[in-house]
């Protein structure tokens, strides 16, 4: 069971509107009994991998395999890139 435990700005429980750019933490159990968060940033106009990757010390290597995404040049306004 997932629940969401961060402070997002979102009107309904379904997460569907939530204000662009917020972090939403993701707390679930895992298989060893283990809490796992996980952080969610939505991509904005004008967002590039690497520049997502320096805001969060992370590296686009990372981000790119927590993601599965393909083409490192290629990211949407609105998706959801999986951070930590």
């Amino acid at each position: 069971m997932i629940q969401i435990t961060a402070m997002h700005r979102c009107i309904d429980d379904q997460l569907t509107n939530c204000i662009r750019g917020n972090f939403i933490n993701i707390r679930s159990t895992g298989a060893a009994g283990q809490t796992e968060s996980t952080e969610v940033y939505t991509v904005q106009s004008g967002d590039t991998l690497s520049g997502i990757a320096k805001r969060y010390n992370t590296t686009v290597a990372k981000l790119q395999q927590r993601n599965g995404i393909k083409n490192t040049n290629l990211i949407y306004v609105g998706q959801k890139i999986k951070i930590q």
